[in-house]
């Protein structure tokens, strides 16, 4: 079979999805050089990144095309981003030019229409890296072509000048390239880096492709005019879309409008000379449900358009997308190949088959090592251990090496040469294996059940995690040693213990005395408090900090009863138990984007919470923007599908509309009947309303403070949502639990108040964490500055010019006049609105739907916009006097913009002649350095700390756990909970924070060659030292290798050492020293855990393991070197423990 032959359709059999990239390979090789472009339909996107990387495993010298879908919903309100428009804009010219490539892409991605080829067949820019003259054409094609012009290129799309240089970065380039001109020549062309900014290497030449669908000329922008009149020609004057367009400047989603700017838009198909196609049945299951989803999005924004709650004119399906049926007959006019993992009649059989090894079970992890060193030994033919990235691999390698398998690491054009048998290892991401006849691929997720590099998720461990991580210390902070007391923070240092290199924290004491806690332990040390706080610090040897200790902790064993008191009284009380029912599943899909593993996980645990007899009361901590509101939406579907009532709780009268259009969108076409009450309303509709839900007509209520009050009655309420639960009051919650006792409560919170995440961590509530970020969610760039007129008008220019909007927030009414008429100076031509809860509610209203209808470029605001609002076209924040807010409200506020794929930017300011308060500094300090994706769990810690966490059991949210600490105060607590279960429940195991002290006079840290940066190295230690499992351990060792290559030796040596630790706390093993003759164990408090193994234990080893007086044990035994000193104690004492 040769690539380049015409066949009209031919089926190959034997090709299991695992082994289809292996197969396309094969067919290159055979084919040569390809004389016409191959295109390979996949299920998903996903699946055609992986596919490439896998492609190139085979076959080196291949560079695939992928051609993306865009990645927004149809008729959505936002852009595709510039980086998937570019790349589709890449594929499309190289077929232009009539190259012939591999193209790998997905039935979806194919069936929208595109810009006709003649638009597009003139607008690439090509240039030599000696090119003369070329500035001001570089630059014009820049701005005509859908680059934005921004102070510092981040993102595909972007680009910048200063001075003699332009950076820019096209869509076909791994890196951003750098242009240093001379007049208007160029002087030197490199790349660099987008992180440091730093130039990379010289380049000779580059391409430049447009980076949007939707090219604006005089042509293009008439060619709309004339055809969005045609359609929808009435109100053009209001319709923001075709006012932003008629005066050239881009507008947010206008490529949702694609068909309009081009007198005959073009399918893919045209763009191609004679192409094969290659599929399997699978390829089309990306578009099951997505023609019906289509066609929902457009009645709705039809039926939104109706009731005038939008401007959003939608095209007609048929006019944006082909149909399936249009799309198959398309592919059926080419050649075809279709793959089958089966033998359908007259079909050619490849010969691959999927491996049976693959019915093995993960359960037990030692039966499957025996299972795979048995099948290895018995092969028949080569056996190829395929791991998904180079840290697996590293993983991989060394537990089968333990098994004595002798493994070689191999490229695969090796393996093919290879005369022998002896297994192979190489990095190979497939998720599942195969085989032919020649040889076995054994992948990671068919050993071990999931992929080594995917970093496990522990519910349980994030709750206990220590409240701040070290990384975020500074020197000078305070800092609680269980042991010891409070110190300062003196930085990592690095000791010669036993003539070995150790890595230490070091903690300064009282009278200067100084403690140093090696990072395996780091797990003993929290948070106290921030450097600029006075704090007394405890003196080393003194009785005082146990005496302190042990005082809180007979009040904490106090608190402790009446917790389990309330915990207990929530299990009296019996609820209604709620299943999902048959449709739930197809309910689930309706959601338009991948859920992320902690939506995933969090869904399950509410849905477990919800099949219980015993309320529900969870908090699901997520961040703004992380997927909460779909976790709702699906606990609401469960319980009103069972015929019990939902009541949804907002803070503002603006989020609660939200959820009512977002929960009408999402139920359409189920029987629920759903039911907003606010202010907005007259009194009449609001007893209507009410009526309704006391008789039980109203299945779904969503209303904001008024819901609480004693007129509102439910027929059978089952569920109740918290949304933002950190704006109600205590007494309202309590309130709506003693009204309610039997309903299920869901909370969601992006910044829990303090007595909240108190009562979740310590386990009165039960916490779900929601910490991914959706998929291409980019981290909001933070200033905190003095407010300077010129920086605020250039960033709020900037967004106009890229067809964004902004908000300006003032955090006082009286703020809001001078700012309107300041930024009305600075920007005559901006539309400015108005926003707060002075104006009057159907004012209010109408303004919030005119500028989410893109009316208007600025929205000036009090915090009123701080909850939950969702507004992807808004991406710049300006927040006036950002002092006089709480640091839970300012990363609300931030929340508020770069929630679509377009960067977002937040400007904090502070008057210049107004002197900071010391807790003001603090919480802007600690908001500037909350800079990754998901930090609000973070931001609800710092404002414990800041504020203190409160009377657990009281209203009072201001105290401060003075005596030791937020993060040591929450592991008595949970000392004490545990104390008390295990006297009703013998089985319960005991948690005691204690560490085991590890002295083996090996190496122990991560050398500053390997990773220089201080913080990140801390960060690991915090990681490492929080290390429980051997699972843990391998995928963090695999991380570790992918992020910064092969770990050096004292690495190993530290990994090891926690690993070491934690079966020393297993065992009761207090201290593990290694001398001149051996190695001496010391129990803690002198206990055996288990006397009678011990006994057993020693009675095995023929003499070399003695106890001594003093109930220590010694090992008399010396290993050769550090390697195999570390190996053989874990070895000993696995078999202790095992014994």
């Amino acid at each position: 079979m040769n690539l380049n032959d015409s066949k009209k359709k031919t089926t190959v059999a034997g090709v299991p999805p695992s082994a289809q990239a292996y197969f396309i390979a094969q067919l290159l090789k055979k084919s040569g050089p390809l004389e016409r472009s191959v295109v390979c339909l996949l299920e998903s996107e996903e699946d055609a990144y992986l596919f490439a990387a896998t492609l190139k495993i085979f076959v080196p010298t291949l560079s695939p095309f992928v051609f993306p879908e865009w990645d927004c919903l149809p008729y959505d309100k936002t852009s595709p981003s510039s980086k998937v428009m570019g790349q589709r804009l890449c594929v499309l010219s190289s077929l232009l030019m009539n190259t012939h490539h591999l193209i790998l892409t997905t039935a979806k991605a194919i069936s929208q229409f595109l810009p006709p080829k003649a638009c597009l067949s003139h607008r690439f820019f090509n240039a030599l890296s000696t090119e003369k003259a070329i500035r001001q054409p570089l630059l014009h094609y820049l701005s005509q072509n859908g680059y934005h012009h921004l102070d510092t290129v981040r993102q595909v799309g972007d680009y910048a000048v200063r001075g003699g240089l332009i950076d820019l970065y096209p869509a076909n380039e791994p890196n951003p390239l750098r242009l240093d001109f001379f007049d208007d020549d160029i002087d030197s062309l490199k790349s660099f880096s987008v992180e440091t900014q730093l130039s990379l290497e010289s380049r000779d030449s580059f391409q430049l492709s447009p980076i949007s669908e939707v090219i604006l000329t005089e042509k293009t922008i008439e060619q709309f005019r004339q055809s969005y009149r045609e359609l929808f020609g009435t109100r053009l004057q209001e319709n923001p879309l075709y006012q932003s367009i008629t005066k050239g400047i881009p507008f947010q989603g206008m490529e949702h409008w694609l068909p309009l700017f081009y007198e005959k838009p073009q399918t893919f198909f045209d763009y191609l000379d004679r192409p094969l196609f290659i599929f399997n049945a699978r390829a089309w299951d990306g578009l099951d449900g997505f023609t019906e989803k289509v066609n929902s999005y457009y009645a709705f924004r039809q039926e939104s358009l109706k009731l005038n709650q939008d401007l959003y004119n939608p095209l007609e399906p048929s006019t944006f997308y082909l149909s399936e049926h249009t799309l198959k007959k398309g592919i059926s006019s080419f050649d075809q190949i279709e793959l089958t993992a089966f033998s359908p009649k007259g079909a050619e059989d490849f010969g691959a088959r999927v491996f049976p090894f693959l019915r093995l079970k993960h359960e037990n992890r030692r039966e499957v090592y025996n299972l795979l060193k048995k099948h290895v030994a018995e092969a028949s033919k080569k056996v190829v251990f395929a791991a998904v990235t180079p840290g697996s691999l590293e993983v991989m390698k060394t537990a089968l090496q333990s098994l004595k398998i002798p493994l070689t690491v191999r490229a695969w054009s090796e393996i093919e040469q290879q005369k022998d048998l002896s297994p192979s290892l190489l990095v190979l991401p497939l998720s599942r294996g195969f085989e032919t006849s020649t040889f076995q691929v054994i992948t990671e997720e068919d050993i071990y059940g999931v992929r080594l590099s995917k970093k496990p998720q522990n519910t349980e461990k994030l709750k206990k995690k220590n409240l701040l991580e070290i990384a975020q210390f500074q020197e000078g902070d305070f800092l609680v040693h269980e042991e010891y007391g409070i110190g300062a923070y003196g930085g990592l240092v690095t000791l010669s213990i036993q003539k070995a290199q150790h890595d230490c924290v070091c903690l300064m004491y009282a009278d200067g005395d100084k403690l140093y806690v090696p990072v395996e332990n780091l797990n003993v040390l929290s948070f106290y408090a921030n450097k600029f706080s006075a704090t007394s610090m405890d003196r080393l040897g003194s009785t005082a900090w146990q005496v302190r200790k042990a005082r809180t902790q007979e009040k904490i064993k106090e608190m402790a009863e009446k917790l389990a008191k309330i915990a207990a009284q929530r299990y009296i009380i019996e609820a209604q138990s709620y299943f999902p029912p048959d449709t739930f599943e197809e309910f689930s899909n309706l959601f338009p984007y991948p859920e992320t593993d902690d939506q995933l996980r969090t869904i399950q645990e509410v849905l477990e919470d919800l099949s219980k007899n015993t309320p529900m009361d969870r908090l699901v901590c997520g961040d703004v923007g992380f997927g909460k509101t779909e976790i709702a939406l699906r606990a609401a579907f469960v319980v009103g599908s069972r015929k019990a009532q939902v009541a949804i709780l907002a803070p503002t009268t603006i989020l609660a509309r939200q959820h009512f259009e977002t929960f009408q969108h999402r139920f359409r076409g189920s029987s629920l009947k759903i039911a907003l009450i606010s202010r907005f309303q007259s009194p009449a509709e609001t007893k209507k309303i009410r009526d309704a839900l006391a008789e039980g007509d109203i299945d779904i209520i969503i209303g904001t403070h008024s819901l609480l009050s004693s007129s509102t009655h439910f027929k059978n309420l089952g569920l109740l949502i918290i949304d933002e639960e950190q704006h109600f009051g205590v007494t309202q919650k309590e309130k709506i639990k003693s009204l309610y006792p039997e309903a299920h409560i869901l909370a969601l919170s992006a910044t829990p108040i303090p007595r909240t995440l108190q009562m979740a961590m310590s386990g009165i509530r039960d916490l779900s964490l929601i910490t991914t970020p959706p998929i291409e969610r980019l981290p909001v760039h933070t200033w905190v500055m003095a407010y300077d007129d010129l920086i605020i008008k250039e960033a709020l220019i900037r967004e106009q010019q890229r067809g964004g909007q902004s908000f300006f927030v003032c955090p006082r009414i009286s703020d809001i006049g001078p700012a309107l008429r300041n930024l009305s100076k600075l920007l005559p031509n901006f539309k400015l609105a108005v926003a707060h809860g002075g104006l009057a509610p159907k004012d209010l209203e109408q303004v919030m739907i005119d500028f989410c209808d893109r009316r208007y470029d600025v929205l000036i605001a009090t915090n009123i916009i701080e909850s939950g609002l969702d507004i992807p076209s808004a991406n710049t924040l300006i927040v006036y006097r950002s002092d006089l807010f709480g640091l839970a409200q300012t990363y609300q506020l931030r929340g508020r913009v770069g929630r679509s794929k377009k960067q977002g930017y937040a400007y904090f300011t502070f008057t210049q002649d107004k002197q900071l308060t010391q807790t003001a500094e603090r919480r802007l300090e600690v908001l500037q350095s909350l800079r990754s994706l998901g930090a609000s769990f973070q931001v609800a810690s710092y404002d414990m700390d800041i504020r203190g966490s409160g009377n657990i059991l009281g209203e009072e949210q201001s105290g401060q756990i003075e005596n030791v600490g937020v993060g040591l105060y929450h592991h008595m607590l949970e000392d004490a909970l545990a104390e008390l279960k295990s006297s009703t429940d013998k089985s319960a195991p005991l948690e005691t924070h204690w560490a085991p002290q590890i002295n083996l006079g090996v190496e122990v840290l991560i050398p500053p060659s390997y990773i220089p940066d201080d913080g990140l190295r801390l960060s690991l230690y915090q990681r490492i030292s929080g290390l429980a499992t051997k699972e843990e351990t391998e995928s963090f060792q695999a991380e570790m290798i992918d992020r910064f290559g092969p770990l050096p030796r004292e690495t190993e040596n530290l990994i090891h050492i926690v690993s070491l630790r934690n079966l020393c706390k297993d065992l009761n093993i207090h201290k593990l020293e290694s001398g001149p003759h051996g190695v001496l164990i010391t129990f803690y408090k002198n206990t055996f855990a288990d006397p009678e193994k011990i006994v057993r234990f020693i009675q095995k080893s023929c003499g070399t393991i003695k106890v001594r007086p003093d109930q220590k044990l010694v090992i008399l035994k010396v290993w050769k070197s550090a390697t195999h000193l570390i190996k053989g104690i874990s070895g000993l004492l696995t078999e202790l423990r095992e014994s």
